[in-house]
């Protein structure tokens, strides 16, 4: 008599993906084990393999969220460019309301990295470009990311070699620490003189729709303007932004 085969491995795979909705975009692994219908000791072994590649993250509380890796992966599908075009509309938006470098970045390791840029003209205060990873810890768009990624992630950056940019720059844990805590607190951040002595950066979360994954929506000005008038704008747009991306993948979900 043949033996019975049970469910392959990639079957395992997606039931696991799939047991993240919008409605429940963060799940323990008891929660995985019981939408997936699987045993908890397999989903503690693929979760973990899971986390490694990138498709998950580890949250703060131990629980799990989809991965920026997988959000890379379906952004080159053609609802990937959708997305793109969505969030370029809001960073444009925000460049014409400022007129200062703008950007949209994610998390890169241990780095961020910009995936959307606009130049100012007149603008001699280039942080970076698209393509160039930037450090979470002395930038706009890194803090933020930093403040919302994985446990395990922010404390490899804490008890790390933190490089000091300038005399602003945040190199000691505590105080890195405590600025992260004010991020989650305020829901953006101003670095001001933290990556050059001439530039601040603005920048706030924007929910990108997988699983509770983050980037940052910022705005880079010299450090002689004044950044408060900045804050509203960047928060503001952020909020939106996080809320057509929602609204564009609950439309999906219903075609």
């Amino acid at each position: 008599m043949p033996a019975v085969s049970g469910p392959s491995v990639t079957s395992k795979v997606l039931a696991i993906l799939g047991a993240f909705t919008h409605l429940r975009p963060e799940r323990t692994l008891t929660d995985i084990s019981r939408a997936a219908n699987l045993p908890l000791s397999t989903v503690h072994r693929l979760v973990n393999e899971l986390v490694a590649w990138g498709a998950l993250e580890r949250s703060s509380d131990g629980s799990y969220r989809i991965g920026l890796r997988l959000w890379e992966i379906g952004a080159l599908s053609p609802r990937g460019s959708e997305i793109r075009e969505t969030a370029l509309r809001y960073i444009a938006d925000l460049y014409a309301r400022t007129g200062n470098n703008v950007a949209l970045t994610t998390l890169d390791g241990e780095s961020a990295l910009p995936i959307v840029w606009i130049v100012a003209e007149r603008s001699a205060h280039l942080l970076g470009s698209t393509g160039t990873r930037i450090p979470l810890h002395a930038t706009g768009a890194g803090l933020v990311l930093l403040a919302h990624a994985p446990m395990d992630l922010r404390q490899k950056v804490l008890e790390g070699s933190l490089h000091r940019f300038t005399t602003e720059t945040l190199v000691e844990p505590d105080d890195l620490r405590r600025a992260l805590s004010d991020i989650l607190r305020r829901g953006y951040v101003v670095s001001c003189r933290q990556f050059t002595d001439r530039s601040t950066s603005v920048a706030a979360p924007v929910s990108i729709g997988v699983g509770g994954a983050t980037a940052a929506l910022s705005v880079i000005i010299p450090a002689t303007e004044d950044w408060r008038k900045r804050v509203p704008v960047v928060v503001g747009l952020a909020r939106k932004l996080s809320a057509a991306l929602k609204s564009q993948a609950l439309e999906w979900r219903h075609t």
